[in-house]
């Protein structure tokens, strides 16, 4: 089956063809029509198939896959007839029928991905980890980690930002996420180990404007800020 890609890859050839073969006014006013529908649509077409080849290259991105050949059948097959009437001379009304139906395809063809793309995009942002903040709130003064502390903060805000776009169309973005990423495992690895999740939700509750439940304050927990020598940045309070 003949690609969308090598459909398009044949107007250039078939477009002096046409003009040699053919100066009649209508007949070229059809062509420069087609081509003008077919480059802007195809440019549209570009930003959602650009970022899901890039979600495909990254680690733990489901497979978001191109076009499938159902998808491409009716904007292949109405471009291969209108190529053809263009090619033989046919009624310019004909071809502006064909014209609006293969315009038509490609609208819903782009249509598809688009919301793909944001699908693609929604699940892996959703899917992605990154540190919690506010469980570092004790080292904010800490000489070793205040930089850190910082850092991550800035990290996670940036991170938000591009997470809240319907996906990421521009390369720009692209490589400012996977450059956050890669801060972000940095940053991470040079603060304290949180890999006790009793102790990660002490910290996050006590960082919160209601503050940690007593019962949180385990003895592992304790014996986790005493030896990181950070109980006297926490304080028990009445509600």
């Amino acid at each position: 089956m003949t690609t969308l890609l090598e459909l398009c890859a044949q107007v250039d050839g078939l477009a002096s063809q046409v003009r040699v073969a053919n100066d009649r006014r209508n007949q070229q006013a059809a062509w420069d029509q087609f081509n003008a529908t077919v480059n802007g649509r195809r440019e549209a077409l570009a930003r959602p198939n650009g970022f899901l080849r890039w979600m495909d290259g990254l680690d733990g991105a489901p497979n978001s896959g191109a076009p499938t050949a159902r998808q491409l059948s009716p904007v292949t097959s109405r471009m291969a007839a209108l190529l053809t009437q263009l090619d033989d001379g046919t009624d310019p009304t004909a071809i502006q029928e064909r014209l609006l139906k293969l315009d038509n395809s490609l609208g819903e063809l782009i249509s598809s991905q688009e919301e793909r793309a944001t699908t693609a995009w929604r699940n892996y942002v959703d899917a992605t980890d990154l540190a919690n903040p506010d469980i570092y709130a004790a080292f904010r003064d800490d000489d070793n980690h205040a930089d850190n502390v910082r850092r991550l903060n800035e990290i996670t805000r940036a991170f938000d930002r591009l997470a809240a776009k319907r996906y990421l169309a521009d390369d720009e973005d692209r490589v400012a996420f996977l450059e956050l990423l890669a801060d972000h495992e940095k940053v991470v690895e040079a603060l304290p180990s949180m890999d006790d999740e009793e102790v990660r939700d002490f910290l996050a509750s006590a960082a919160s404007k209601e503050g940690a439940p007593l019962a949180h304050l385990t003895e592992n927990v304790l014996a986790w800020l005493r030896g990181n020598r950070l109980t006297s940045k926490y304080s028990i309070q009445k509600k």
